[in-house]
């Protein structure tokens, strides 16, 4: 009797083995993150490395406080820029950090390309904490725009936080992140 129990439990684990292995972790509901995300202490990091031809790498980290500094990798020494981000400001981040549900996003997006570069945005709002790394997505605009809707929600994010400085020294992609943007939206209104 117990050789039959234990048989079937094995024959049902074989059977349900593929799925369990594609299974997504469960998706945080954005109604739970609510105290967390309008509420709760905000720290911020993002970043934009690479080689660019105009513009150098740089990583903001943003304290819970709201002190802001900028680090431009710079040669021969980096430069560092501080400043406050405003009460406004992080409530405008609080609020796309809920429209786009960012902390339910994926790790990684784009491909690995030689001489790519890569943006990658932590955030942590209270206890809950994310961090999206986009890579090259200029194939996805025209090939596979379908694959470009969750880094795009990413990449809103990512705008509210690099409007926060203009510094002519960091690199400004942004003109790159509108086309992706553009792509998702034509491909939204069918056009």
């Amino acid at each position: 009797m117990i050789r039959c129990k234990v048989l079937a439990i094995c024959i049902i684990a074989m059977i349900f083995a593929p799925f369990a292995a594609t299974a997504q972790p469960p998706r945080l509901d954005v109604s739970e993150l609510i105290p967390d995300i309008f509420d709760g202490p905000l720290s911020i990091s993002a970043s934009e490395f690479g080689n660019f031809s105009r513009g150098h790498s740089w990583t903001l980290d943003v304290d819970e406080a709201g002190k802001a500094t900028l680090t431009i990798s710079t040669s021969p020494k980096a430069l560092k820029r501080e400043f406050k981000i405003s009460k406004s400001q992080l409530k405008e981040l609080r609020k796309a950090l809920a429209n786009e549900r960012f902390f339910e996003l994926k790790h990684y997006y784009g491909e690995l390309v030689p001489d790519g570069s890569e943006t990658t945005i932590t955030i942590a709002a209270g206890k809950t904490k994310n961090t999206v790394a986009l890579r090259f997505l200029m194939n996805w605009v025209h090939s596979d725009v379908a694959k470009l809707e969750e880094p795009a929600r990413a990449i809103r994010v990512l705008n509210v936080i690099r409007g926060w400085f203009d510094d002519a020294e960091a690199v400004d992609l942004r003109k790159y992140d509108r086309m992706v943007l553009d792509a998702v939206d034509r491909r939204k209104s069918g056009k």
